[in-house]
Order: structure tokens, then C-alpha cells, then sequence
């Protein structure tokens, strides 16, 4: 089995019936990123643009939005404009417990378990941010007791899963540490980024910037970005102000709606290791995140 079928094994994100928006579209905005949307028009006293999201019911109004927007508080903080030496390799921080259905959230990031254990190292960091919060109280609720969450399989073989783990100890399902770079049950300062702070963070907590994740994303070679609530997330955007590359494990997963997906990103495919960090590509992302992604130089 190649590289690109063992991190694509089993998992339909191919297939558009798959997503209920499978599809790009200008229409997939979710609530922190209408947010944001309006936030970046008000610091500039730009005026939004007529029928893209309503001040009154934000979240309930339709949303038309050709690019995500940042405001200022995120690409002019100083954590991401200094310049930091890239002295991490690979870096994933983010969440295993979201909004969508369990079983769809498993299989979209679940490619990154195995790309993990691949290549991760001493000079990479691994973090489920949300470690066991409702992991397996979210799968119990959306399945059958019988069913694992994501394979079907009855439970007691559930110990075998790369992702879900049976503890010897305690007898709880939950994470399951995937290697020494994998902190997500040590001591750490990751309450949840920006778009996966757990549910239980308040309002301004998960709308907040995280100085730690940015931290480390800044210094980060490459950033590890699957699809979050959908077959993309905010992280791939992230890392493109972060100066770091893009790792996903197709071509859905680099773009939102039609206009982002022919923009020029410069990014790897999970199957095309070995991975050489280029500044070029580096300079060349963050450039396009500046213009595409920021009114300010917009």
C-alpha cells in the first residue's frame, strides 16, 4: 500500500454525498469566522458589503464571504509578526471533539494518527486539545453502545484503535498517547485554539487569541492542517501567517469556497515526504494570506 492510500484508507471526504457541503461554496462561514468577518470591516471603517452577514442575527442570517478574514489582533500581534527561528518540525494542536457528527469528525482527521506516528519526533508537538472532554460520551451518545464510533467494530476490540484507547488502569475508553512528542495528557498551556477551544471555555476564552498555540506555530517548519467541521479548517489559514507550510492530506482541505480555490498555495501533500522546509514558500504563503486574507493589505 502506497503512502497516499494508507493516510486516505477508508475515509470518504472524496466523496460529496459524504459532507452535507462537500462542495465549495461561498455560503460555508462559520460563526467565529462571521465574526471575524465583520470585526476586520469595523477596525478599517469599511462597510460591509451589501448581503454579507446581518449585525443582528449573525449566526442565523444567510452568509455569502469569497475569502476568510483575520482582523488585525491576530496577523499584526507580535507573537506572530517577530521573526522566531524554526527550531520545530511538525506541529498539530487542535481538537478531536467537534461539532459535526462523531463518526464524520474521526474520519476526517484520523489520517493525521498515522501521519504522527510516521514522522513526528523529538522536535515535534502533538497536542489533543480537548484530550478525553465528551470523546467518548459523544460517541456513546451518536451510536450505539455496540458500534465503535468510527468502525463499527463491536467495543471490546476497541483497544486495537490508533485513536481510541482502552486505559489497563482505569478500564476508561478515551486517547490513547501516541508517541513522546504527543503532550496531550501532560502538562500543558492549551485551554483549545481559536476554532476548537473545548465547550466548556467561556465565550471570550475560545474567541480569544491563543498566545501558546501561535507560539508554537510560528516556530513550526510545518503545520499538520486536516479538515475540521469540514473538509477544511481555520489551521491551514493559520499556518500560512504563521510562516509555516501546510501539510493535508488532499487538495479539499487548502480552500473554503470557489475564490480560495485557486489561489496559489504552496503546500504538501501527506504522502510526498520526505518534507524540506522552503522559505520561499514560506514567504510566498504569507504573502498571499496579507493580500487574500486581511483587508488592512488588502
Amino acid at each position: 500500500m502506497s503512502k497516499r492510500e494508507s493516510y486516505r484508507e477508508g475515509n470518504e471526504l472524496e466523496d460529496p454525498l459524504f459532507w452535507p457541503y462537500g462542495m465549495p461554496s461561498n455560503d460555508q462561514v462559520p460563526n467565529k469566522m462571521r465574526l471575524w468577518f465583520i470585526e476586520a470591516h469595523d477596525e478599517l471603517g469599511i462597510p460591509l458589503p451589501e448581503g454579507s452577514v446581518g449585525r443582528e442575527s449573525v449566526f442565523e442570517l444567510p452568509c455569502q464571504m469569497s475569502h476568510a478574514l483575520f482582523s488585525k489582533r491576530f496577523y499584526q500581534n507580535p507573537i506572530v509578526t517577530t521573526r522566531v527561528e524554526k527550531d520545530l518540525d511538525f506541529v498539530f494542536i487542535g481538537s478531536f471533539t467537534m461539532m459535526i457528527e462523531m463518526q464524520k469528525a474521526m474520519k476526517n482527521r484520523r489520517w493525521v494518527i498515522r501521519f504522527a506516528k510516521d514522522y513526528f519526533n523529538d522536535k515535534s508537538i502533538f497536542c489533543n486539545t480537548t484530550g478525553n472532554l465528551n470523546l467518548i460520551q459523544s460517541a456513546l451518545r451518536q451510536h450505539p453502545p455496540w458500534g465503535h464510533p468510527r468502525t463499527g467494530k463491536p467495543y471490546h476490540g476497541i483497544h486495537n484503535d490508533p485513536l481510541l484507547g482502552l486505559n489497563q488502569e482505569t478500564g476508561e475508553i478515551g486517547w490513547r498517547d501516541l508517541g513522546p512528542w504527543d503532550i496531550t495528557f501532560k502538562e500543558h498551556d492549551h485551554w483549545g485554539t481559536l476554532k476548537s477551544a473545548p465547550r466548556t471555555s467561556n465565550k471570550g476564552q475560545q474567541n480569544a487569541f491563543d498566545e501558546a498555540y501561535f507560539q508554537k506555530m510560528t516556530r513550526a517548519k510545518f503545520a499538520v492542517c486536516p479538515g475540521g467541521d469540514a473538509p477544511w479548517s481555520m489551521r491551514f489559514y493559520e499556518a500560512l501567517m504563521c510562516r509555516a507550510i501546510p501539510i493535508i492530506s488532499w487538495d479539499r482541505e487548502s480552500y473554503r469556497s470557489p475564490a480560495e480555490s485557486i489561489i496559489d498555495y504552496k503546500y504538501y501533500l501527506a504522502h510526498e515526504g520526505p518534507f524540506v522546509y522552503r522559505k520561499d514558500w514560506a514567504a510566498h504563503n504569507y504573502e498571499i494570506f496579507l493580500r487574500n486574507h486581511t483587508l488592512y493589505y488588502k
